[in-house]
């Protein structure tokens, strides 16, 4: 009857009782599913319901590992709750430079937003202020706003008079620091 009681503590660390391992165990194994649940949700987006998961399984290893991980448990319950917010900035730091946001988010090779009419080849897409008088073709059609080249850039450009279709000859009527206006040019 005295063995028993030997054989439990010389089982556990100290201040520990044997039980306590299972619980470390299961608090540590709680934090790595969190972790890889939040990653993954970074790399294929779920809708949050990986990352509401791992932040569960996150909140149930920290219980566990303080409930009965003892003083390892409690000192590494203390440093999952200290890195965590630190590493949810690290991931959404990273997240954009993984290749299936740059495919999301849809970035031109230089980093800039993507503009779908842009041509790479064609200069970039000027100010708003072109010159009133200025002769041009509509590129896509404009009902009532498309883009259009003026002199040889990409303008955004608001019909007069209706709907102009794509590869019409346009005429700059009207231009401020916002906008440009065209009409068909007969």
């Amino acid at each position: 009857m005295t063995v028993l009681p030997l054989l439990g503590q010389a089982g556990g660390a100290a201040g520990q009782a044997p039980d306590d391992h299972g619980l470390l165990l299961m608090g540590l194994l709680c934090l790595a599913v969190a972790l890889i649940l939040v990653a993954v949700e970074v790399v294929i987006p779920a809708s949050g319901a990986m990352a509401v998961t791992g932040a569960l399984a996150l909140v149930v290893g920290i219980v566990l590992l303080v409930w009965g991980g003892g003083t390892i448990g409690r000192i590494t319950a203390v440093a999952a709750l200290i890195a965590s917010p630190f590493a949810l900035i690290a991931l959404l730091w990273l997240w954009p430079n993984t290749p299936l946001a740059r495919m999301i988010t849809l970035h031109n090779r230089d980093g800039g937003d993507d503009d779908s009419d842009q041509d790479p080849r064609e200069p970039p897409a000027a100010s708003p202020a072109a010159a009133v008088g200025a002769t041009g073709t509509a590129l896509m059609d404009l009902r009532p706003i498309g883009t259009c080249l003026i002199d040889g850039r990409r303008i955004e450009c608001l019909a007069e008079g209706g709907m102009i279709h794509a590869g019409s000859n346009v005429r700059v009527v009207a231009a401020d620091g916002f906008s440009t206006r065209v009409a068909l040019d007969q």
